[in-house]
């Protein structure tokens, strides 16, 4: 994987990746709709990475080298989220 350090402000854009099967021949034609949104950062400088044919799942898993994972949006479990750490609220 690409090595780097990325830190975001509160007003910063995060962009996510989308995969889209090409056998399905959608077109330009598609909904998106986010169902689960996780933040999480590593340990001594690891880097979360989604991966699975490498055995890296990012914040979805648990991992000795995450220092805080969280889930802050669940549409079909709201309940399960964490809507804040140490008293400042995810928005």
């Amino acid at each position: 994987g690409e090595e780097t350090d990325v830190a975001f402000l509160p007003t910063d854009r995060i962009f996510g990746r989308i995969s889209v099967d090409p056998v399905q021949s959608l077109g330009s034609s598609f909904d998106l709709n986010v169902e689960k949104v996780f933040l999480c950062s590593g340990k001594d400088g690891y880097i979360p990475k989604y991966n699975p044919e490498n055995q890296e799942f990012g914040c979805m898993a648990e991992s000795p080298n995450l220092q805080y994972a969280f889930k802050i949006l669940d549409k079909g479990a709201p309940f399960t989220v964490i809507d804040k750490f140490r008293d400042i609220p995810f928005k």
